[in-house]
C-alpha cells in the first residue's frame, strides 16, 4: 500500500471514514465514509458558521452520523496550528490523520454548554446544515466531473497559457454569479443562514437566472444525482 493510499484505505483494504472536528464545542459534527476531498470543501463551505478541522479517522472506528455529536477528543495537540494567529488563517479547515489511536477519543456526551433544549437544538440545526450542504457538495463536484466538457474556458484558465483563450466559453450564465457552476452553489451554502435559504436561492439561480440550454442539462444532471436517481456513469 503506497503512501497516498493510506489516506483512502486502512490496511486491510477498508474504505476509511473521514469526519469533520470542530473546536468549538469539542466534538464531531459530521462523518464521511467516501472522500475526504469533498469532506474538506464542505468544511470550507461551512467556515462561515464555525471553524473546524477535517480529519481521517484511524482504521477502527464506530462515529457514525447518528452519534458524532457526543464524541470529542481526548488529546487537542492536533489542533496546534503553525504561523495561524490571525483570525482567518484560523478559520481555514486544514486536513489532519491519526495515527490508529483509537484513545484519542471520548465519548461525554452532549458539550456541557449545549446540554439544555435549546442547545441541542442549535447543535442538530447546525448539524442538518452540514448534512446537506455536504450532499449537495457531491452533486455539485459530480456534476462538474461528468459535464466538464462545457466548461471550455474554466478549463483552460487552469491548464492552458492564457493568451490563447480568446474565443473559449463558459456557460456560466448572465448572472451575478459570474463562476463555475461548484463555486456558484459553495457561494449559495457560504452565505446561507439555512438550508431553506440556499435552496432558495439555487431555485432562484436555476429558473429565473440561466436559460442555456446546457446549463439547463447541467442543473437536471445535478438534481439527479443530489435526489439519488441518477446512475448512468
Amino acid at each position: 500500500m503506497n503512501n497516498i493510499s493510506r489516506y483512502y484505505r486502512t490496511p486491510n483494504s477498508e474504505t476509511r471514514k473521514n469526519g469533520i472536528y470542530c473546536p468549538v464545542f469539542d466534538r464531531w459534527l459530521l462523518i464521511d465514509h467516501n472522500d475526504f476531498w469533498v469532506t474538506l470543501d464542505t468544511a470550507k463551505v461551512l467556515s462561515s458558521k464555525i471553524s473546524s478541522t477535517v480529519y481521517i479517522l484511524p482504521d477502527v472506528m464506530h462515529l457514525d452520523n447518528s452519534n458524532c455529536l457526543n464524541w470529542g477528543l481526548f488529546n487537542k495537540t492536533s489542533q496546534r496550528r503553525e504561523n495561524s494567529s490571525d483570525l482567518v488563517r484560523g478559520q481555514i479547515p486544514l486536513l489532519r490523520k491519526f495515527n490508529g489511536d483509537f484513545m484519542q477519543f471520548v465519548d461525554p456526551g452532549y458539550p456541557e454548554d449545549f446540554k439544555t433544549p435549546e442547545g441541542i437544538e442549535i447543535l442538530h440545526r447546525l448539524k442538518n446544515f452540514a448534512e446537506v450542504t455536504h450532499r449537495y457538495m457531491y452533486a455539485a463536484k459530480l456534476t462538474q466531473a461528468i459535464q466538464s466538457a462545457y466548461d471550455m474556458k474554466s478549463f483552460g484558465q487552469e491548464l492552458v497559457d492564457p493568451g490563447i483563450l480568446n474565443g473559449l466559453e463558459s456557460f456560466h450564465g448572465p448572472t451575478e454569479y459570474n463562476q463555475s457552476f461548484i463555486k456558484t452553489i459553495k457561494n449559495f451554502f457560504y452565505h446561507a443562514n439555512t438550508v431553506e435559504e440556499a435552496e432558495s436561492k439555487i431555485r432562484d439561480f436555476v429558473y429565473l437566472d440561466n436559460n442555456h440550454p446546457a446549463y439547463r442539462m447541467r442543473l437536471k444532471l445535478f438534481y439527479e444525482i443530489l435526489e439519488g436517481k441518477f446512475d448512468e456513469y
